[in-house]
Parts: structure tokens; sequence; C-alpha cells
């Protein structure tokens, strides 16, 4: 259940629908902060994440390694981060049940 907030957060924020195939630079960067912040707020198998996408384990993996370095250089998508971060942490005060830790 708490996947699909993120992903709610994640979409309205960048006004995308993550699960399009395609690999423009605005859909990569909204998929791999998605995956960053569910793998960081739930207890979900990186297979399970994937699928919420309709991309596999190594997808997401490769984007929980890669989202902190591109967070470090790119300013734009630091300040995209800091907002979903924020509206997700107030989802998981409100709900901390659908989540594994309270922020």
């Amino acid at each position: 259940m708490s996947a699909t907030l993120i992903k709610e957060i994640v979409e309205q924020h960048f006004d995308l629908d993550i699960t399009r195939h395609t690999r423009k630079r605005e859909y990569v960067e909204a998929r791999g902060i998605y995956f960053y912040l569910t793998r960081q707020y739930t207890r979900m198998s990186l297979s399970s994440i994937g699928k919420t996408t309709g991309r596999d384990h190594s997808t997401v993996l490769y984007f929980v390694r890669k989202v902190p370095d591109w967070l470090q250089y790119d300013s734009q998508l630091k300040q995209d981060y800091k907002v979903v971060n924020e509206r997700i942490q107030d989802a998981v005060h409100a709900h901390p049940e659908d989540f594994k830790t309270a922020v």
C-alpha cells in the first residue's frame, strides 16, 4: 500500500506516468527517485518494487545505487527529491502503520 502512495506522490510531483516505457530523462529521473524512496521507506523486495512499474530487480538496484550520486551533482533533481521526500514523510507521520519505520 505504501508503494502505491509513494508512486502517486512522485507521479503528481513530476506530472508523469512512471510506468511508461521510455528512456526520456524526466521519466528516468522520476522512476529513479521512486525506486530509491520506495526502497528507503518500505520493506519491499527489489523484485516487488520493480513489478510496480513493469521493471525487474536489477533496474531497481541500479537506481538505488545511482540516485545518491545524481543528487550530489544535479541541484534541480536534488530539489525535486527534497520536495517529494517531505511529502512522503508527511504521509509516514499520518499513516506510520503503512511504512516500515516512522521518520
